[in-house]
C-alpha cells in the first residue's frame, strides 16, 4: 500500500529522496550498486520535474535568470570573488555594476573611511601630546620667574647702578685726559680737580658697597644679572 504514494520504490526514497545530509557521500556507491531500480527511478523523478512547467516557457524562464545573474553577478569574478580585472575602490567601474559588486564599493568605502578616520585621531593624539608638553615646560618657566620676583627690583636697582657706574668712570677718564693735553696747567687742574676725583671715587665706593656685600651672600647672583636683557628676564639658578 505505501508503495502506491511513494513516486519511486523503497529503495529509492530511503537512500536518496529522503537520505540524511550526513549519508550524501554514500549515494554515488548507492549509485553503483547493482540495484537497478534505482537509477532508472532518479531519472523519471529528474525528467518529469523538467517536463511538467506549468506552463510556463522554459525559454522565458531562462532568459529571465540570465537577466537575474547578470543583475547580480555583472563585473563580479565568481572564483576571485573580487572585482573583474581587479578594479577595486581606487578604481571602480562606473558602468555595469551588479548589486554584488556595488556592496563590495560600498563596503570598501566604508573601510577606507574608517581607516583615515582612525589615521587623523593618531595625529590628533600626537599633537595634544606636544601641545601637554609645552604646556608643562610653560608652567615650569612660569614657577622659576615667581621663585625671583622678588629679587626683580633688587637686579633693576643694580642695573641702574652699573650704569651710573659706567658714567664716573667715563667722567674720571676725561678729568685725566683733560690733565694730561695742558700740561702747563696740571699742577693747577690736579689741585683744582684732586677733590672732584677724590668725591667722585667715595661716590662709586658707596654705589658698589651694597652690591659687594649681597654679591658675597649669593655667589651666582652675578651670573643670574649677566642673563638679563632690557626687555625680558632669564634667571638661570645656581
Amino acid at each position: 500500500l505505501i508503495d502506491e504514494f511513494l513516486p519511486a520504490h523503497q529503495g529509492t526514497v530511503n537512500n536518496i529522496l529522503l537520505t540524511w545530509q550526513s549519508a550524501l557521500d554514500k549515494t554515488m556507491d548507492i549509485l553503483h550498486e547493482e540495484d537497478v531500480n534505482i537509477r532508472p527511478d532518479l531519472g523519471d523523478i529528474l525528467r518529469s520535474s523538467i517536463m511538467e512547467t506549468d506552463g510556463v516557457s522554459v525559454e522565458k524562464l531562462r532568459l529571465r535568470l540570465d537577466r537575474e545573474y547578470e543583475d547580480y553577478f555583472q563585473h563580479w569574478d565568481m572564483e576571485k570573488e573580487a572585482p573583474e580585472n581587479g578594479r577595486g575602490i581606487n578604481n571602480p567601474y562606473k558602468k555595469g555594476v551588479g548589486k554584488i559588486l556595488k556592496a563590495y564599493y560600498e563596503k570598501e568605502g566604508i573601510k577606507k573611511n574608517y581607516e583615515e578616520a582612525d589615521k587623523i585621531e593618531i595625529e590628533i593624539d600626537e599633537i595634544n601630546k606636544k601641545i601637554q608638553d609645552e604646556e608643562i615646560k610653560q608652567n615650569k618657566i612660569k614657577d622659576e620667574l615667581n621663585q625671583y620676583k622678588g629679587i626683580k627690583s633688587q637686579i633693576q636697582e643694580r642695573q641702574q647702578i652699573d650704569n651710573d657706574v659706567r658714567t664716573i668712570d667715563h667722567e674720571t677718564e676725561e678729568i685725566k685726559k683733560l690733565s694730561k693735553e695742558w700740561p702747563i696747567k696740571e699742577n693747577w687742574l690736579s689741585k683744582k680737580a684732586e677733590p672732584g676725583v677724590i668725591k667722585i671715587e667715595v661716590k662709586k665706593e658707596k654705589i658698589n658697597l651694597p652690591w659687594k656685600v649681597f654679591s658675597i651672600f649669593s655667589p651666582c647672583f652675578k651670573e643670574r644679572v649677566s642673563s638679563f636683557s632690557d626687555t625680558s628676564l632669564s634667571i638661570k639658578t645656581c
